[in-house]
């Protein structure tokens, strides 16, 4: 049977693929305005003056994978000036099971969502303005700030993404670091310091730098993994389990490849009913506390060796080092001083990747 091919062409892709740096760049710049920093400081003083026990993100595909990104944060922090019960929904399981019946004031719901008027998210919006809830208890993280639910919101936190081929590829990335700014803002701290827009700016320029060579790199993925596959394992750890997540659902739409996002500790104790020689994986772990790397090598090189050819992608060098002699796993290592902003790294990495093995393949028009 012949593939269907991609309405899109290698170089169009590409050329969309690569601005997520420049993307990135605009995102930041524009949250520390003068004005991006008054709303952060009304925020906080907001923070301190209500009784909220609870937070809830709320979203679709890449926005609910996003909010991973404040889980893992808000659950890590050590001595958070706040201590709330965080939770994350899916928009269509939240309005199902989790919808408020009647006034709640101690909740604040993140709502999360590109258009800013997706069908569920209006009528979340409209139960919202039903039962009186404080509009200040109402965040709106999306593209489309003059959205009419968005104008419902107390306060709106725009993703500053001005085009994309693919939908949820740089808007993937810029709602991780808006999804970050906010879990600093939960924790009490202020994420738009002046400190802060030098360790950003950082990050922006090592992506700028990893992508001059992620080209190269990905024609070496692919000549690795081959052409024969047929299924991708995405297994991840901490805050990377957001990146494997995002990546089933590109690689899904886009690609037809069938894939599987499974965290570490799903993975090892179960049987593997999918494996074979038409298997790969990718494995995303971050540089977390060094107390919890210790196994890593072992139950990595456990899981290719029972799965097949690999990709590490990992800020951690010595994981990176300990297993760069296993024949079966490709290290692809970068650097991220902020831990929580890995899936920015990982994303543009699985992407370009992908995107050469389309093209080898004949899958692009």
């Amino acid at each position: 049977m012949t593939e269907k091919k991609i309405l899109f062409s290698y170089d169009s892709l590409l050329n969309d693929l690569f601005d997520f740096h420049s993307s990135l760049k605009s995102c930041i710049d524009a949250y520390f305005n003068s004005s991006n920093k008054k709303m952060f400081q009304k925020i906080l003083e907001f923070l301190i003056s209500t009784k909220i026990t609870r937070v809830i993100f709320i979203g679709n595909d890449f926005n609910h994978f996003g909010s991973f990104v404040a889980i893992h944060c808000l659950n890590t922090a050590s001595n958070p000036q706040f201590n709330f019960n965080s939770e994350f929904y899916d928009v269509s399981e939240f309005y199902d099971y989790v919808l408020p019946k009647k006034y709640d004031d101690d909740t604040l719901f993140i709502l999360m969502s590109k258009s800013g008027q997706s069908r569920l998210v209006t009528k979340i919006v409209e139960q919202f303005q039903l039962l009186k809830i404080d509009k200040n208890l109402i965040w709106f993280v999306t593209n489309s700030p003059e959205s009419m639910n968005a104008k419902h919101s107390g306060f709106i936190f725009p993703t500053y993404v001005k085009s994309e081929i693919v939908h949820g590829t740089k808007t993937f990335q810029n709602t991780v670091f808006v999804i970050f700014l906010i879990s600093q803002l939960l924790l009490g701290r202020d994420p738009l310091k002046d400190e802060n827009y030098t360790a950003f700016e950082n990050i922006s320029k090592d992506l700028f730098n990893f992508k001059l060579n992620l080209q190269n790199i990905s024609k070496k993925a692919i000549d690795f993994l081959g052409f024969e596959f047929k299924f991708l394992y995405f297994i991840a750890k901490g805050v990377s389990q957001s990146t494997a997540n995002n990546s089933v659902l590109l690689n899904l739409s886009l690609y037809n490849i069938f894939c599987e996002s499974i965290s570490l500790g799903q993975i090892l104790p179960r049987s593997l009913e999918v494996s074979g020689k038409n298997v790969r994986c990718f494995f995303l772990i971050n540089n977390e506390q060094e107390e919890l790397m210790h196994s890593l090598p072992s139950n990595i090189n456990s899981i290719s060796n029972t799965l097949g050819k690999t990709i590490l992608i990992s800020n951690n060098n010595n994981l990176v080092v300990s297993l760069k002699n296993n024949s079966k796993i490709f290290p692809i290592s970068y650097r991220c001083e902020i831990n929580a902003l890995s899936p920015l790294f990982e994303s543009i990495i699985i992407q370009s990747i992908l995107l050469e093995y389309a093209k080898s393949i004949n899958l692009l028009s």
